[in-house]
């Protein structure tokens, strides 16, 4: 799969002092390249934690598949 990426870059002066610099110009960037579409998917579709009292824990076990060629980073 072929993708494409357009992002913008600024160009500042070179102040030697950070916050004195400016803006000095706008450039967008095109980016090429070529990818797979990722695959996670979960081992349930719900989990039930069922009645929780306040103060006390309920654990569930959470399964995550990878089902592309590559690593996917998740964050849960």
């Amino acid at each position: 799969m072929s993708y494409v990426v357009k992002i913008t870059c600024k160009i500042f002066t070179s102040d030697s002092n950070e916050d004195d610099r400016q803006v000095a110009d706008r450039v967008v960037l095109t980016v090429m390249g070529e990818g797979i579409t990722g695959g996670l998917s979960l081992g349930a579709p719900v989990l039930d934690f069922g009645t929780v009292l306040i103060a006390h824990d309920s654990v569930q076990h959470l399964t995550v598949y990878n089902s592309s060629d590559c690593a996917i980073p998740y964050q849960v």
